[in-house]
């Protein structure tokens, strides 16, 4: 079941001060500081943000992330980019996809997934 329970937010900022609102501490310093997350201050969509984070290996890569209208925070990728570039390239794209539908939050699998019917050719 696909639901749309993204927030719309004017920046990272709001979002942050909405998520301790909530009860949520996802933007705790020290939580911030145990893996090494360094946010980035572009939001896309009013929902979508970028954060760096190091990896186990002591590597540093992007995640891209989701500003959820119940303050919490749910990944959509995370440290899959080796680039700044990238990771807000496929930000600002998920921005979009949210915003018109391609994809949303599905509840029984708990990750964004495409809305779109996927075509099966049939055999001829």
């Amino acid at each position: 079941m696909f639901i749309k329970p993204q927030g719309n937010f004017s920046s990272v900022y709001s979002f942050r001060s909405h998520n301790y609102s909530q009860g949520y501490n996802w933007f705790d310093p020290s939580n911030m500081r145990m893996f090494g997350t360094r946010l980035h201050d572009t939001m896309y969509g009013g929902c979508v943000f970028v954060t760096s984070d190091n990896t186990w290996d002591g590597k540093r890569k992007y995640s891209v992330r989701v500003a959820m209208a119940d303050g919490s925070v749910h990944s959509y990728a995370f440290v899959q980019y080796d680039t700044r570039h990238e990771a807000h390239k496929e930000a600002k794209w998920l921005a979009s996809a949210l915003k018109d539908g391609r994809m949303a939050w599905d509840i029984q699998w708990c990750e964004f997934k495409s809305t779109e019917a996927t075509i099966i050719p049939s055999a001829s």
